[in-house]
């Protein structure tokens, strides 16, 4: 952790080693999110920047290269396994909501207007590039069995998630 209160003299004043190799960090409310190359994301509490603690972390499939944060999600280059949506609402138990399998290797990663851009580096083969994609949330599924006050079941019901449909 460096100070920046006199930009003319930096100064640490905290440290914390991640397990691997941090290629990149994002910051947001209080936290730091670190791409750690091999060990995925981890994410460190930073409110006391002196002594940084690691409170949470998701194991990435391949290696974590980049890291861009909007709102309530980590969006993480994944090298060898593209694009991987993380969700740091509770930065003590991140967990994947969506993922985009880029070819080639996902190398870098930025959000700007609702957008997800992704860079891979590949051949002319193996399709490398910029990727411009848009997560649009989570999908989910309800199920189960509908039933009246008797737990008879009811035919012909209806639901759906969201506003009242006209």
């Amino acid at each position: 952790v460096i100070s920046i209160t006199d930009p003319t003299r930096p100064m640490e004043i905290g440290l914390y080693d991640t397990l691997d190799s941090a290629l990149s960090v994002a910051e947001q409310g209080g936290y730091v999110f670190a791409a750690d190359e091999r060990y995925g994301l981890r994410v460190i509490d930073v409110a006391n920047p002196a002594v940084p603690v690691e409170v949470g972390f998701y194991d990435t499939p391949g290696r974590a290269y980049d890291v861009a944060l909007a709102g309530s999600y980590a969006y993480v280059a994944d090298y060898d396994r593209g694009l991987r949506v993380i969700n740091v609402a509770n930065p003590a138990a991140p967990t994947e909501v969506g993922f985009y399998d880029t070819p080639g290797s996902a190398q870098g990663v930025t959000v700007a207007g609702g957008y997800v851009h992704v860079v891979a580096y590949g051949s002319y083969m193996n399709g490398g590039g910029l990727f411009v994609l848009r997560f649009t949330g989570v999908t989910y599924t309800i199920s189960g069995r509908v039933t009246d006050a008797s737990g008879h079941g009811i035919l012909g019901v209806t639901v759906w998630a969201g506003s009242p449909r006209n």
